[in-house]
């Protein structure tokens, strides 16, 4: 049977906060033993306290996690500066993590076979499933995605969220067993019977034409169909971009897109800085939403998710969303937690966070990309699971 828990608390003491997580969380396990584990933490705790404290009453928990901007859970819904404990117990379910370290120091093929090769082997069966907290400022997160599905197949499914903090971009970790790591990818690898499904959605619409994003240097676009970057921007915005115009990527065809949000403007170059990688050649349009259309996005992606699972019972929800939106959001943000709580049964745990960018599928049929001002949601349960 697979059970999941969840401890969360805004207590602003580190221990005190970690002694309550603990506390609720041992209340729902009733005697059971968790095999690994998920910390979500505002940038407020002393996270290196909280996970050894984790790491001493779970003894040999295959933990992950990361700081946030914001944190989500059935327990307390949409809070800021809290702490989540999220743990997972199996008895048919084989839990791994593993961790990649110096992303932006190494070779990422080599230190992502490095982090495989410690974890894959110690499998009885084969690894369906993964969630990953990144650092994702340090290097292409469509590279960590490349070079864990070369290892385990294109379509292995990578779920997750860029580690974040509250819009400073300074106080960003991620976790793994009791270290407090940068420019690390934490990834807890789960194996067959565990089945799921999700949904990604955006609320963005693109309204332009179909341009081609022609000069890129890594994230700068300089030039877009023979215009300055920029210039191409204020051309049909009237003004230089902002969070809430980003390009709409295509890559197959012209109906699916994934997003990539403006973040300053080069003046000098005519160029703009965009929220991940870009890729020479890609179809582009620019997009625009309102705060109706973004926190609608939070039931599409549920509703997808909904279709698509097998007819058996969830134990658990996990969802991502941006920190983009949040900063769009402001106030409203907590509406998207809101709108997919009076959706979902109350008893299912859910959780998750407000993340740098999301890791979910492009399409039905596509294997998965870094999604940005984006929403994810993924419904998790075992499969031939008692209902």
């Amino acid at each position: 049977m697979f059970k999941v828990v969840i401890g969360h608390t805004e207590d602003p003491d580190s221990q005190d906060a970690v002694s309550e997580i603990i506390e609720q969380c041992e209340k729902n396990l009733k005697g059971e033993k968790p095999k690994a584990g998920i910390l979500l933490a505002s940038t407020l705790y002393d996270t290196k306290l909280v996970l050894k404290e984790v790491e001493k009453h779970f003894p040999g928990i295959e933990l992950i996690g990361c700081t946030t901007c914001a944190e989500i859970s059935s327990v307390k819904g949409y809070m800021e500066g809290s702490l989540v404990l999220v743990l997972f117990c199996s008895d048919t379910i084989e839990m791994k993590a593993t961790v990649v370290r110096d992303l932006s120091k190494k070779d990422i093929k080599s230190s992502v076979k490095q982090a495989l090769d410690a974890v894959l082997p110690t499998f009885k069966k084969k690894p369906t499933f993964s969630i990953t907290t990144p650092d994702v400022l340090s290097f292409d997160s469509m590279s960590l995605i490349k070079e864990i599905q070369n290892i385990l197949g294109e379509n292995f499914p990578i779920l997750g969220g860029g580690s974040s903090d509250p819009w400073k971009f300074t106080e960003i970790c991620q976790f793994y067993q009791t270290e407090v790591l940068h420019d690390a990818a934490p990834i807890l690898f789960f194996s067959e019977p565990l089945i799921f499904a999700s949904g990604v959605a955006s609320g963005w619409t693109p309204f332009t034409s179909l341009h081609k994003l022609e000069e890129v240097e890594k994230n700068v676009a300089l030039t877009i169909s023979n215009k300055k970057a920029l210039q191409f921007y204020v051309d049909y915005l009237g003004g230089s971009p902002t969070l809430i115009h980003p390009l709409a990527i295509y890559e197959k065809d012209d109906e699916n897109f994934y997003l990539r949000a403006p973040l300053a403007s080069l003046e000098d170059k005519g160029a703009i800085v965009f929220t991940g990688e870009l890729h020479r050649n890609s179809n582009v349009r620019i997009s625009k939403a309102d705060h109706n259309s973004i926190i609608e996005a939070a039931i599409k992606a549920y509703l997808q998710a909904m279709n698509k699972y097998p007819n058996q019972e969830f134990a658990c929800a996990f969802m991502t969303s941006c920190a983009c939106r949040r900063q769009i959001l402001g106030s409203k943000t907590r509406q998207e937690y809101e709108t997919i709580k009076e959706k979902i049964l109350q008893s299912l745990p859910l959780f998750g966070f407000y993340s740098l960018g999301q890791f979910g599928p492009y399409t039905d049929i596509q294997k998965c990309v870094w999604h940005i001002e984006t929403i994810v949601f993924t419904l998790i349960g075992e499969k031939n699971a008692a209902g």
